[in-house]
């Protein structure tokens, strides 16, 4: 029965962290503001790779970077990046936002913070760090 117990009963694990992405992003008191990210689950997990399957040579494969930006987008909790205000400030002009959140990333952030925020969700959500890897390529 004890055995039992551990799977009816699992750890508590933390869902949510903070993490520090860039320096670049600061209040105002110049104190640099973290992003909260968040643990995906499986059934999120293939939910998006779902989403991001083309055919290929007559078989299934991922768009990898679909998938990325998809797991990036899921996996933060702040700044949403479906939020209309961030969509806005980062869209070609004032007048014309930002449509698709999968994009804000990408613009937002540079290349290094934005693999630092892919491997962080990766780890938060139980992956290694050769899967983390292997995510952001």
């Amino acid at each position: 029965m004890s055995r039992l117990s551990a799977f009816l009963h699992p750890e508590t694990v933390q869902e949510t962290k903070e993490v520090v992405i860039s320096q670049r992003f600061k209040d105002k008191d110049e104190k640099v503001v973290p992003f909260t990210i968040k643990a995906l689950s499986q059934a999120e997990n293939e939910a998006i790779s779902k989403r991001c399957q083309q055919k290929s040579r007559g078989k299934d494969e991922i768009d990898n970077i679909e998938y990325t930006q998809r797991i990036v987008v899921a996996g933060t909790v702040e700044p949403n990046f479906a939020d209309k205000e961030l969509l806005a400030a980062f869209g070609p002009s004032p007048e014309t936002p930002l449509l698709n959140p999968l994009e804000l990333p990408g613009i937002m952030l540079r290349a290094g913070e934005y693999a630092r925020l892919v491997k962080e969700i990766m780890q938060i959500s139980g992956f290694d760090e050769d899967l983390a890897a292997l995510a952001k390529n």
